[in-house]
């Protein structure tokens, strides 16, 4: 019985059971979300049932994971984020891990760490951060060296899992500032300005027992790093790089130039102002105080618990909520610049339960469900206005299952999802009069397969099959419009790979009749035809092949005949007549 009840809520064994017969989209989704990235591909890529039941292509399953690969089990491969598709690794492989050469790269293209991999970790090599700086040197046996900005040695000795074991510490002086060993010792931390950030005990590698905690000057942003308040920060922080490089290129291309100003040194700031003082636990805050800037006790926790609150440096609150054995758990409330931009429930450190988000300017944009720090299960989207222009389900953040979305709180569509795209069958409405406009199904966003679409009236106009929002394979009748212009016009065609045959009218983009005739396999016309321009007549006359071909007849804007005749491939022929803007025969 217990081992029944072990296997039940093993996502692995679920693979196993499930493997020839899928139940239910539920199961599936329990499954993923307990699944990690690497096993949800090899479920999906190992199981056609799962395929099917999702409506996913051995190429699509690549949309369940963050990132996508292209190695072989041994050689050389690498690795994009999938939906920017923008390389992120590029190296060697044994055993279908990393082993060996290679390179990582941030999403900017910026170089993240280069060296030896081994066994599908660092092994030796330099470590970057976003600003190109080296931040950590590998050695291999977990020997390293780490640095702060511009080159300066911060701590060299020996790594135990990923936490400092043996080694020394340094200030931006060169000072050594501390000793460990065996994971034990007094340890302080200083920001890139050699101001004191931390000082306490260290056990096991880890923050335990008495220490303190001080405001950080260099601390650009303290919200979390999967936060849109975070998201905004490095927006912003790209805008103003942005401005920088155009201000110097405008500079340089004007030729301005500056008498060279004289270097002030400036002397570092050695103002510790007290963030937090007491007891940690396994690198967390366990018992004590916390200050704001001006040296106010805002709260106390006592054995990992009680009600904490965050302060930027200008002083303003950005969080307030409870903890639990150290971890944020309970309610708890995030702002920025004094605005209210999330609120909601936390378990362990990540929103888990109800939760609300705002803008900037503290309208509501979201509100549902969140489970291990992203959106899952129900929620909804609003615009600024307020109104609401999504509802539905989420998991791991994106829209999956069924949804609904509106324009001006009228309902324009209805259906399926799968990782943020419209995935599957659903239907499309008109956003004036509400009317049914298309059903059919989608993939990755677009309509693609089995279809029909109908005119303001209800009446079925096209029956057939799409491919990228286009009609590919069918028969159809009635208008086809861009932007809510009008663009063509049918009696009856068919559409066959996307190209239409059959008499009807082509517009231009403002919606002004351009062309009136036939269309043969996509091309603009066969037959005879009209041809106008700015609402005027400049041709009429027999096409062949989307060229004049026959006799045919052009006019001035003025409404006079230019010429009659014959056409051959586009061309005037020697047979025919010109006529001067009066209408008057040409010798």
């Amino acid at each position: 019985m217990k081992e029944s009840m072990k296997n039940k809520n093993n996502p692995l064994v679920y693979k196993v059971n499930l493997k020839n017969k899928v139940k239910s989209l539920n199961i599936i989704k329990h499954i993923f979300s307990n699944l990690t990235e690497n096993k949800k591909l090899n479920l999906l890529i190992n199981n056609k049932q799962f395929q099917k039941k999702l409506k996913i292509d051995l190429e699509y399953y690549k949309k369940i994971s963050n990132k996508y690969k292209i190695n072989e089990p041994n050689g050389k491969g690498k690795e994009y984020t999938l939906y920017s598709n923008i390389l992120i690794f590029e190296g060697e492989y044994k055993n279908k891990k990393k082993n060996g050469k290679g390179k990582e790269f941030y999403e900017n293209g910026k170089i993240k760490f280069e060296g030896e991999y081994l066994n599908g970790k660092r092994w030796k090599g330099k470590e970057y951060n976003n600003n190109g700086y080296m931040v950590l040197e590998l050695f291999g046996n977990e020997k390293v060296k780490e640095y702060y900005e511009k080159n300066k040695l911060k701590f060299e000795g020996e790594y135990n899992n990923e936490r400092k074991w043996n080694g020394k510490g340094y200030d931006l002086d060169g000072n050594e500032i501390y000793k460990i060993k065996n994971g034990t010792g007094y340890i302080k931390e200083y920001n890139e300005n050699n101001n004191l950030i931390y000082e306490g005990e260290y056990l096991y590698g880890e923050k335990n027992g008495k220490g303190k905690e001080y405001y950080d000057d260099t601390d650009s942003t303290e919200y979390p790093m999967d936060s849109e308040e975070y998201k905004e920060f490095l927006e912003h922080q790209m805008r103003m790089e942005q401005m920088k490089h155009f201000m110097c290129h405008c500079c340089e291309s004007r030729h301005f130039h500056e008498e060279p100003k004289k270097e002030i040194k400036k002397e570092r700031k050695k103002e510790n102002i007290l963030l937090f003082e007491g007891e940690y636990l396994n690198g967390k805050r366990w018992t004590g105080k916390g200050f704001n800037l001006k040296g106010k006790v805002e709260y106390e926790i006592k054995n990992g618990n009680g009600c904490i609150k965050k302060f930027n440096k200008e002083n303003q609150l950005i969080f307030e909520g409870e903890i639990l054995k150290g971890q944020t758990n309970g309610k708890v409330k995030w702002y920025r610049n004094g605005v209210l931009r999330f609120e909601g429930e936390y378990s362990y450190g990540e929103k888990n339960g109800k939760g609300k988000e705002n803008n900037r300017y503290g309208k509501l944009i979201f509100e549902g469900d969140y489970l291990n720090g992203k959106k899952n299960g129900k929620g909804k989207e609003y615009n600024y206005k307020g109104e609401i222009i999504f509802e539905g389900e989420y998991l791991n953040g994106d829209k999956n299952g069924r949804g609904k979305e509106y324009n001006n709180g009228k309902l324009i569509f209805e259906g399926e999802y799968l990782n943020g795209y419209k995935n599957g069958k659903g239907k499309e409405f008109d956003f004036l009069n509400g009317k049914l406009i298309f059903e059919g199904e989608y993939l990755k966003g677009y309509k693609e397969g089995k279809g029909k679409c109908y005119n303001e009236n209800g009446e079925l106009i096209f029956k057939g099959e799409f491919l990228k929002d286009q009609k590919w394979k069918g028969k159809g009748k009635g208008k086809d419009y861009y932007l809510q212009k009008l663009i063509f016009e049918f009696e009856e065609v068919e559409y066959i790979n996307g190209k239409v045959t059959g008499k009807g009218k082509e517009y231009d983009k403002n919606g002004v009749l351009i062309f009136d005739g036939e269309f043969l396999n996509g091309m603009h016309w066969k037959g005879k035809g009209k041809e106008f321009s700015f609402d005027k007549l400049i041709f009429e006359g027999e096409y062949s092949n989307g060229k004049r071909n026959g006799f045919g007849k052009e006019y001035y804007y003025n409404g006079n005949i230019y010429f009659e005749g014959e056409y051959l491939d586009g061309k005037r022929t020697e047979k025919g007549k010109i006529y001067d803007c009066e209408g008057k025969l040409k010798n």
